[in-house]
């Protein structure tokens, strides 16, 4: 049996259960629960003495910082980890949903308008609350619901030149090069709807006939 400060073994009494099994050359700790119990498995005695060295060389606020960088620095890769491969599926791929849901939605608006519409997908894309590729955010489904009507609805022939247009836009919005003029917005409407929203989101800009809000 061995015997060092509580304070040093207080992170360790709750998992490490230990006997001279043999004496100098393993430890037992807690495993699995089985049939019979709790069962135990072995493992080498200097992991434990290497423990205990670690903590009594370490102070308790050197550990917190420790631990504090640690969770920084964690939190940093699988931010840029999930950034990178949010946008690393098919860039073409999602450029050209992100134009055509712009031309369907915005072909009539002009440049501005366009470029508003895409920068919802996007503002969506960058939300919990949504998907996290433009062509998922695009083509969600909620029930018999879609988000964009001309997804469910019935399409026109593509005019060629609108459409380079939209996908010229698109792909400045995909990679972030165009100013968000919606101001983060989230949804957005025509002028002569009025869905149940509009009276509880808060209202951002009016661009063209579409009108923007932040949820």
């Amino acid at each position: 049996m061995y015997s060092y400060k509580a304070s040093s073994l207080r992170w360790l009494r709750k998992r490490i259960w230990f006997r001279s099994y043999p004496p100098t050359k393993t430890l037992m700790t807690r495993h699995s629960y089985g049939k019979r119990g709790m069962e135990y498995k072995k493992i080498p005695v200097y992991y434990f003495h290497f423990s205990i060295f670690v903590l009594r060389h370490i102070s308790r606020s050197g550990v917190r910082a420790y631990e504090d960088k640690m969770k920084y620095l964690l939190t940093l890769i699988l931010t840029i980890f999930l950034a990178s491969t949010a946008h690393a599926k098919n860039p073409d791929e999602q450029i050209r949903c992100l134009a055509k849901n712009m031309y369907y939605e915005a072909r009539g608006e002009g440049e501005k308008g366009m470029t508003a519409v895409g920068h919802v997908v996007m503002n969506r894309v960058q939300s919990r609350k949504f998907p996290s590729t433009p062509c998922a955010v695009i083509y969600q489904r909620s029930r018999s619901t879609c988000q964009f009507s001309w997804v469910c609805g019935r399409k026109s022939p593509m005019n060629r030149e609108k459409y380079n247009l939209a996908l010229r836009l698109a792909t400045q919005v995909y990679l972030g090069h165009s100013v968000d003029i919606t101001y983060g917005a989230l949804y957005f409407h025509a002028v002569y709807v009025r869905p149940y929203w509009s009276k509880v989101f808060r209202r951002t800009t009016r661009i063209g006939n579409h009108i923007f809000y932040r949820g």
